[in-house]
């Protein structure tokens, strides 16, 4: 997908992740930040069943699709909200993009599907309408607060909308 500015000029090709993000958005009509039900009811529209484990280290979800067509996409147990919210999304970009089995391990982002992923999440946590109804240019850390992401994710959105004015 291609992002074109007012006067006509192609400024950059959107990655997989923010095109299938935007997709969810409008398809779903996100355009306020969604927040914990909001994004447990998406994943129940999909089918997915979502469970927590209480996983050790760094891990914070898991996704995988069996066989049969089953998506289970599990969390870390007493995850505080913004990480959860951040581990929901990541999980459902695993199901909206590739149907791959991913593993969210924090900080680590070693493959283009992981990365897609992550994009896919930072999009679908703060929508551009979301994003564009604050009327003004605001910093990775009041998108965190007003959003409940973690700031890592508020500095790649932030990242992205600079990037791809979206």
């Amino acid at each position: 997908m291609e992002i074109v500015d007012p006067t006509r000029k192609r400024v950059s090709l959107l990655n997989t992740g923010m095109v299938q993000a935007l997709k969810v958005v409008e398809a779903y009509n996100l355009h306020t930040f969604p927040n914990l039900h909001c994004l447990r009811n998406l994943a129940r529209q999909e089918d997915i069943i979502i469970g927590s484990f209480p996983f050790k280290g760094r891990i914070t979800e898991t996704y995988i699709r069996t066989p049969d067509g089953i998506a289970l996409l599990t969390v870390k147990r007493g995850l505080p909200e913004a990480e959860l919210k951040h581990a929901l999304a990541h999980g459902l970009g695993h199901h909206f993009l590739h149907k791959a089995p991913g593993i969210y391990v924090q900080k680590i982002l070693e493959s283009r599907l992981e990365e897609d992923a992550e994009d896919f999440a930072a999009v679908l946590l703060v929508p551009p309408a979301a994003l564009k109804s604050m009327g003004k240019r605001i910093s990775p850390r009041e998108m965190a607060h007003l959003s409940r992401i973690p700031y890592p994710l508020a500095c790649r959105r932030a990242d992205l909308a600079e990037k791809y004015m979206l």
